[in-house]
């Protein structure tokens, strides 16, 4: 299997550094950010020995699969290492705590790439506030868009306002038995938008949480699967999908990973929807999404490169941070017909 995701590690050389110098690796936490950075670590193929927490606070035996200890400095012994990953409000005193305890700040790495999982990071971008949205284009397409106000999915107009774009690429599907993939259910209430609008479809809904189940019904599919893990994504083949969306995570990393495996699936003919673009650019930096060494635009838009030029890319001339991924941005735009952009979105147009 072809993997991207070593490629997009942020801080790849000094993790790796970090842990070449240890004999055995500990990670201090148990929360979103340790399953994160763990899901990391395999990429890696870096073996843990224990996830630690501090006194008091071990709520199970395990934690990922790990043995789960409080962290007392007992069993600490030369040669070991312990990675941080908890939210940057907490960092600095763990950091202290393990001094304390007598630790060599050599023996320390905190991790900087990923925050608390947001929890509705909705921003209102200020440069569209109070100004209509709708074009005289776009707004001839109407339908999708009630459709995603009465399921109240925030793709609608009375929020992100997507739907009548998408319309515009998706009307020729309507009526057709297509499969539709879309990444992340969240509330259920795009699968039920699709479900309406794509009135012969099947919906295949992909999500980790367990709670989504609820919105599966007889045209309506909910996969229980990380979209982070790159074995998995190839295993979502047997959609064979004539539209995805991926509107899950929207780490930088899964929503590269995701495109790079799941765009060969794809029906040719098919759409792409890439969501959630903006958290690419500097309204969304705080949010901690930014995990990969390129950020999801410029990746996309180095694909647009190649697309629009029909021309493999030149080293000297292109973004420095896409440099390491030429082969995968070459091998993606050889397979599209046409790539586009709106607000927060990436549209593709599979050959």
């Amino acid at each position: 299997m072809n993997l991207i995701g070593k490629k997009l590690h942020r801080d790849r050389d000094q993790i790796l550094n970090f842990c070449g110098r240890h004999d055995r690796i500990h990670i201090f936490g148990a929360g979103t950010v340790a399953s994160l950075m763990l899901r990391y670590l395999k990429e890696e193929e870096i073996p843990m020995c224990y996830a630690l927490v501090s006194p008091g606070r071990a709520k199970a035996e395990t934690f990922q699969g790990l043995p789960l200890k409080e962290f007392t400095g007992n069993f600490w012994r030369k040669g070991d290492g312990v990675l941080i990953a908890v939210d940057e409000r907490f960092r600095r005193e763990i950091f202290q705590s393990l001094v304390e305890f007598g630790l060599s700040e050599d023996d320390i790495y905190i991790q900087q790439i990923y925050n608390l999982c947001y929890k509705g990071f909705f921003v209102k971008d200020a440069l569209l506030t109070g100004v209509e949205s709708n074009t005289i284009f776009f707004d001839n397409f109407r339908e999708l868009d009630q459709l995603g106000k009465r399921n109240e999915t925030d793709k609608s107009s009375n929020h992100h306002d997507y739907l009548n774009k998408y319309e515009f690429f998706l009307r020729e599907f309507k009526n057709k038995p297509i499969n539709i993939l879309e990444l992340g259910v969240y509330n259920g209430g795009s699968l039920k938008t699709w479900k309406d609008y794509f009135t012969k479809a099947e919906i295949y809904g992909v999500d980790f949480d367990e709670r989504c189940k609820v919105y599966q019904d007889e045209r309506c599919h909910v996969i229980l699967q990380d979209l982070g893990d790159e074995e998995l994504l190839d295993q979502l083949s047997f959609i064979s999908p004539s539209v995805i969306v991926d509107d899950a995570s929207h780490y930088m990393s899964d929503q590269i990973k995701a495109l790079y495996h799941l765009l060969p699936i794809l029906r040719s003919g098919g759409i792409y929807i890439i969501e959630d673009l903006g958290t690419s650019f500097t309204l969304y930096r705080n949010m901690g999404l930014q995990d990969a060494i390129v950020t999801c635009y410029e990746f996309c838009k180095a694909i647009t490169d190649v697309v629009a030029s029909r021309e493999y890319l030149n080293i000297e001339k292109m973004n420095p941070v896409c440099v390491p991924l030429k082969k995968e941005i070459e091998f993606l735009a050889d397979q599209i017909e046409m790539i586009s952009f709106i607000h927060e979105s990436c549209i593709i147009v599979k050959r």
